[in-house]
């Protein structure tokens, strides 16, 4: 076989693998950021720019308006160093987190736990969300906690690496179908022929059923960091520790958004300003969340009178450190009921 003939044997492979990801999957194979061949290995890749998912399920197209639910505590935390953190999924409480989707596409066992170990999630829900007692509860600690609310004040499109999606609580019927037709393909075309579509990205906006009530949305992250110091320098270690399931866990920071020109500055002293490093530029191919609003559950063990103090010397601090204030929190000792 000369190679003129191998080439074309090659190009009709690559092309017929394309045809079947078209057919199953036709906008994320737009996404799709290159094809290659290598040893009877034909494998495509997701784009790490956040743009070609805009026609796909896995890109959240509504009101750019979220509650995440958290306890006092970490709201304190949030509020003092002006970021949120990213846990990998080791730290979730769902032991088969990410592998549920994995394994139906044959994800080895070794490649889940490196999936889970650089996959790294910040979970929201709808606004509209605020008033569901299931969410209260669960993540708000029975009412024990606190619901902040966030807004997306940047353009998605423009990040890169970074996916906002909703969780979907099942498998999309098109993967198993997807699978059994690329079985297909790799028997007629011979031994050592082996054909992969890298959903590394999507697995992770997965779950089982049993999760439907969640309603989560996800901020999602895979493989931040091209090399092993930047894991070291960025990434943080932290420990769940229930009883059940002991883990180590990590975290990036993804700072907030601070408006550096009203923020708190001093003159005399430049080097006590409260400006953030990270300004808009930082942000542009990043998520930029600001802070709108704060509710407190009616279980808080606030009572009226405390709630007022201790909410008034929080609005001080978000309009010292962050630059703009909350008008908005009143007596909001949240009871779903009501």
């Amino acid at each position: 076989m000369d190679y003129t003939e191998a080439y074309r044997i090659v190009d009709k492979r690559r092309d017929k693998f394309a045809e079947i990801i078209e057919k199953h999957f036709p906008n994320l194979f737009e996404a799709k950021e290159r094809e290659s061949y290598s040893g009877g290995m034909l494998t495509a890749e997701l784009s790490e720019s956040n743009e070609p998912f805009k026609n796909t399920p896995y890109f959240f197209n509504e009101e750019m308006s979220f509650v995440h639910w958290t306890s006092i505590e970490n709201l304190l935390s949030i509020i003092n160093y002006r970021e949120i953190r990213l846990y990998n999924l080791n730290s979730s409480k769902d032991p088969l987190e990410l592998e549920y989707s994995a394994k139906i596409f044959k994800v080895e066992e070794q490649d889940i736990a490196n999936l889970k170990y650089h996959n790294f999630t910040f979970s929201f829900c709808k606004s509209s969300d605020l008033k569901n007692p299931y969410l209260w509860k669960h993540y708000g600690n029975d009412f024990k906690g606190v619901a902040i609310k966030f807004s997306i004040v940047n353009d998605p499109l423009k990040w890169q690496k970074y996916i906002l999606s909703k969780i979907y609580y099942d498998i999309p019927e098109a993967f198993d179908k997807f699978l059994k037709e690329v079985e297909e393909f790799e028997k007629q075309e011979g031994t050592g022929v082996i054909a992969r579509l890298k959903l590394d990205k999507l697995y992770g906006f997965h779950k089982q059923k049993s999760y439907e009530g969640e309603n989560e949305i996800r901020l999602s992250i895979l493989h931040p960091f091209d090399f092993t110091q930047e894991y070291q320098k960025h990434s943080k270690m932290d420990w769940r520790i229930d009883g059940q399931r002991n883990r180590i866990t990590k975290y990036i920071s993804l700072p907030l958004w601070v408006d550096n020109d009203k923020v708190a500055k001093d003159r005399e002293k430049p080097e006590l300003d409260l400006i953030s490093p990270f300004d808009d530029s930082h942000f542009i191919d990043k998520p930029k969340l600001k802070i709108e609003n704060i509710y407190f559950g009616k279980n808080c063990g606030l009572g009226i009178e405390e709630f007022g103090v201790f909410t008034n010397e929080l609005k001080e601090l978000i309009d010292l450190s962050f630059g703009y204030r909350l008008d908005d929190l009143g007596p909001n000792l949240y009871d779903t009921a009501e």
